[in-house]
């Protein structure tokens, strides 16, 4: 570093989130603003193998493998800006996305830092990036989360020519964030009767399989490709009654004693609906979700401490879907009907 940095340190406020799809976007002027960002981290990883050989005690030398880039961003769930617009689905005239509208599609991010005097002084740009993992995080006393992991092929660290020299436009309407108090999941099929209460937390985890593509004589990958999506869905509850054993497991008779069958688990669907915390309770849908068909791949019926609630953990997976070409999940502006 030559000469000492004009810029102190920086605040997260200072940074800003700029998404790029191929579909969507013809360029800067088409790239959305991501707003509610809770944090970013773009990362480039640069596998390096030392060499050695007999009769030498120190290494002889380094290759190093093709750089692969990674942004992971986290937002606080408020609408379907981000993901849809991810998924290649227009966020103002779309009415939501299937898992499956995520494959194949190529977007690039860029991190976009400014100074105390509101000037842009340094962007980060990683590109041809394949969306890994989307995980939506449903708590209680906190804010419901969406993360994103992407991962590509480019990076680049502009100091001038920025390809985003203005900030926003930033949204001032959509809530700043939806605690759990607000998110209703219902098994089965939607509806009071068969809400799951008692509900800790609750996340949904689709997973893209990633191919890293490489060829001889490329210092560079060629690409990556992103696969058919594996949708799990994990959540932990207060022991009460027997639910969701209930629902989740067969019954076995017994000498004339009827009981859930731990060892016969049950394909469910999942609905979750997600309501304005500014508009009376359960009164109006922000964002609504249903997984379809998930079976349980794990539970543990209880667990119990001394001086602390019991509780209970399950994890299921989406073994398949109910329509053709959604992949598993449903994810809408409006409230999804069984």
């Amino acid at each position: 570093m030559s000469t000492n940095p004009a810029v102190t340190a920086a605040f997260g406020h200072r940074y800003a989130v700029f998404f790029r799809n191929a579909t969507l976007s013809s360029g800067s002027a088409t790239d959305i603003y991501a707003d509610r960002v809770q944090s970013v981290e773009p990362t480039a990883t640069h596998n390096t193998t030392k060499y050695y050989e007999l009769g030498r005690v120190a290494p002889i030398g380094a290759t190093t493998d093709p750089t692969q880039t990674r942004i992971v961003c986290e937002e606080n769930l408020h609408n379907s800006e981000i993901d849809m617009y991810l998924a290649g689905v227009n966020p103002t005239s779309g009415s939501g996305y299937y898992a499956t509208n995520v494959v194949g599609q190529t977007n690039t991010a860029y991190v976009v830092q400014r100074n105390d005097s509101d000037v842009v002084v340094g962007e980060i740009g990683v590109g041809n990036l394949r969306v890994s993992e989307i995980q939506y995080r449903f708590v209680i006393n906190g804010a419901c989360t969406v993360q994103y992991t992407l991962e590509g092929t480019s990076g680049s660290y502009y100091t001038s020519d920025f390809v985003h020299s203005t900030w926003g436009p930033q949204d001032n309407t959509s809530p700043g964030g939806i605690h759990g108090k607000d998110a209703r999941v219902s098994f089965a099929t939607p509806g009071a009767g068969t809400k799951a209460y008692r509900l800790q937390s609750f996340t949904i985890r689709v997973a893209y399989p990633v191919q890293h593509v490489k060829e001889l004589g490329t210092r560079q990958e060629i690409g990556v490709l992103n696969d058919s999506p594996d949708i799990t869905v994990d959540f932990d509850l207060l022991q009460a009654d027997h639910q969701p054993n209930d629902v989740f497991f067969g019954t076995s008779n017994d000498g004339g004693v009827t009981k859930y069958n731990l060892t016969d688990p049950q394909t469910r669907d999942i609905f979750i609906n997600v309501y304005d915390p500014d508009l009376a309770e359960g009164a109006s849908v922000v964002k609504s979700f249903r997984i379809d068909n998930c079976k349980p791949s794990s539970n543990t019926p209880t667990q119990a401490r001394v001086r602390q609630l019991a509780t209970s953990r399950w994890s299921l997976m989406s073994i398949s879907e109910d329509t053709s070409g959604t992949g598993g999940l449903t994810v809408s502006k409006t409230e999804i009907g069984s």
